[in-house]
C-alpha cells in the first residue's frame, strides 16, 4: 500500500478560499483595533469649548454614541437592533452638525462621528 493523505478529501475549492477568509478576519479584527483606539481617545478627550445654541444636541448625540460603545465593549462585542437604529440615527444628526461646528469642535466630533460609524460597521462584519 503506498502512501495515504492523512486528511479526508477537501474540496480544492477551500483551498482557493482560504486567502479570503483570512484577508476576512484581518480587516475585522483592524477594523476592531482601530475602533478601540478611537474609543479611547474619545474617553480621553475634554468637552469642547463652543458657542452654538445646539450645544444640547450634541452632548445628547455623545451620551448616546458613548453608551452604544459601552455596550459595546462590555457585552458580546456586537449591538442589538435598537442600537444600531440609535446609532445610525446619531449618524444622520452628527452630519446635519458638523458642518456648523468650529475647528476646536470638529475633532471632538468628527471623531465621535468615527466612533459611530466603526461600531456599526464593527458589528455588522461579526453579526
Amino acid at each position: 500500500m503506498g502512501w495515504a493523505w492523512p486528511l479526508p478529501a477537501v474540496d480544492p475549492l477551500l483551498f482557493r478560499l482560504a486567502p479570503c477568509f483570512v484577508s476576512f478576519f484581518l480587516v475585522v479584527a483592524m477594523r476592531y483595533t482601530v475602533l478601540q483606539d478611537v474609543w479611547n481617545r474619545h474617553r480621553e478627550a475634554e468637552w469642547p469649548l463652543m458657542t452654538t445654541p445646539r450645544e444640547g444636541e450634541l452632548m445628547t448625540l455623545d451620551t448616546v454614541v458613548s453608551g452604544c460603545a459601552l455596550y459595546f465593549f462590555d457585552s458580546d462585542e456586537t449591538l442589538d437592533l435598537p442600537r444600531i437604529d440609535m446609532l445610525q440615527a446619531c449618524l444622520a444628526e452628527l452630519d446635519d452638525l458638523l458642518p456648523e461646528l468650529s475647528d476646536e469642535s470638529m475633532d471632538y466630533f468628527g471623531r465621535l462621528r468615527m466612533l459611530a460609524e466603526l461600531l456599526l460597521k464593527t458589528t455588522s462584519t461579526e453579526g
